[in-house]
């Protein structure tokens, strides 16, 4: 594996105040593998040795115009700024593979020498862009009020015409309430910064050409022999546009004895339109998925953080830091106009990723052996919960799970002793439902190596795991 990253810029000022100024960087990441599997290993000696080269070259080049003025007018200090900046991103990646040799010797290095009835080569390539132009202007009067606003303009290559672009104004206020003679000679109070802020940003992180479609290829028999052909392999989308943020922000930041104690509280609330996703569909229309905007939506949330220096001098330094986050997320709308799509788990007033699924109560007994025979179980089958209570269990009692969590923290503690460094961080996320991977190990038919697995069996009648 290869990486450069390189970076190069110019930069002149033509009058006084003015700056101009021009950044042009690389990010090139060349990655290449090659394997041999000698007929020593049992997959070798199945394929009589087999052999693989894939390379790939991904590369990010970004050029950026800037010009930044600067002016003090008594109280008053202005800044302006305004740029454009282009980007390209490409990538190629190729592959083959073959086996079959009549020696381990050559290794992966004479693919040609392998027997392989139809040996494997595979090479794709992708290109995009990124056009930007953006302007931000910066107002200070006394070092006490604060004025941000910007506005961007973008452009992406893997829209569609007339999609490309996309318009993000915002604009910020703050007050710095301690430079106030109020709170001036209040020693105590190092750091006291309120601030407002209001804006929009985009993403448009999809693969290129999903607004076109791309083929696939297959085999299939012609004539009695094997050839190639081609197929939709994925479905085209030219409504595909920006996903659209638009969050307001109130935080207040503040900092005691000398900075000691410091942090910052955050409330915000943020609504995303057109969000980006693959949508599932019903394979009859020819395809699994299709990339669309599927709809809004709204998230609130609180987040704070707080850093202490505990204990500080010439041997010995100890310093915390506390965050603590949190955040609701629903769904408020989606572009089909319903209130769920239970394909994709998808309902409105929910978060997007949930779990919608049946609630266990337990594994069927020995003795409910006619409960369990009406819903066509029996005892050592899972009994699930029946939700509206007809009697009966359907899809309409599966309930809904939150991926989300309702609180997460984290706690970080540095201890520095004469050039010693020791950290100690408590991360966690409460209030969540997960995906629990040792269960994963379970195997039904209880032969397969897993874990150990606490079984119904009639001579342990547990609720943790159906029989096998």
């Amino acid at each position: 594996q290869e990486r450069l990253l390189a970076n190069a810029f110019f930069e002149v000022r033509p009058i006084d105040g003015l700056l101009l100024k021009a950044n042009f960087g690389i990010d090139r990441n060349y990655q290449k593998l090659k394997q041999y599997m000698p007929t020593t290993t049992l997959y070798g000696q199945r394929e009589n040795g087999a052999a693989s080269i894939a390379q790939g070259d991904n590369s990010d080049y970004l050029m950026e115009l800037t010009a930044n003025y600067t002016k003090q007018v008594g109280d008053h200090n202005f800044n302006a700024l305004v740029g454009h900046s282009y980007q390209l991103f490409t990538y190629e990646m190729f592959s083959g593979k073959s086996n079959d040799f009549i020696t381990d010797g050559f290794l992966y290095n004479n693919l040609g020498a392998g027997n392989a009835k139809r040996p494997t080569v595979e090479s794709s390539a992708t290109k995009s862009r990124m056009a930007s132009f953006f302007g931000r202007l910066n107002y200070t009067f006394k070092d006490r009020y604060l004025l941000t606003a910007t506005l961007r303009a973008d452009g992406s290559s893997v829209f569609a015409l007339g999609k490309k672009w996309g318009y993000f104004p915002s604009v910020a206020l703050a007050w710095r309430i301690n430079e106030e003679n109020f709170l001036k000679n209040v020693d105590a109070i190092s750091n006291l910064k309120l601030r407002l802020s209001w804006g929009q940003s985009g993403q448009c992180a999809i693969d290129p050409y999903q607004t076109v479609g791309l083929l696939g290829n297959s085999t299939y028999s012609f004539n009695n022999e094997g050839a190639y052909g081609f197929y939709p392999k994925t479905m085209s989308n030219k409504e595909l546009t920006w996903e659209t943020t638009t969050q307001y922000n109130l935080g207040l930041d503040f900092g005691f004895f000398n900075n000691r104690i410091s942090g910052s509280i955050d409330i915000y609330k943020a609504e995303t339109r057109d969000i980006l996703m693959n949508r599932v569909i019903p394979s009859i229309n020819g395809y699994a998925s299709v990339m669309e905007n599927i709809g809004k939506t709204e998230s609130t949330g609180v987040d704070l953080t707080l850093s202490t220096v505990n204990i500080q001098n010439k041997n010995f330094s100890w310093f915390s830091d506390f965050s603590l986050s949190h955040n609701r997320e629903k769904i408020k709308e989606l572009a089909s106009g319903q209130l769920k799509d239970e394909a994709n788990a998808w309902f409105v007033g929910e978060p997007f990723k949930v779990f919608y699924d049946y609630k266990k109560e337990g594994i069927w007994q020995l003795g409910e052996e006619a409960a369990a025979a009406a819903n066509g179980q029996e005892p050592g089958d899972i009994k699930v919960q029946d939700v509206d209570g007809n009697g009966v269990i359907t899809t309409d009692d599966r309930i809904i799970y939150s991926q989300r969590p309702d609180v997460t923290f984290g706690f970080n503690n540095t201890f520095n002793y004469k050039g010693f460094d020791l950290s100690v961080f408590l991360y966690a996320r409460l209030g969540q439902w997960i995906a629990y991977d040792y269960n994963t190990t379970y195997r039904i038919n209880a032969l397969e190596n897993g874990g150990n697995v606490d079984y119904w069996t009639p001579e342990n009648p547990t609720n943790a795991f159906p029989r096998p």
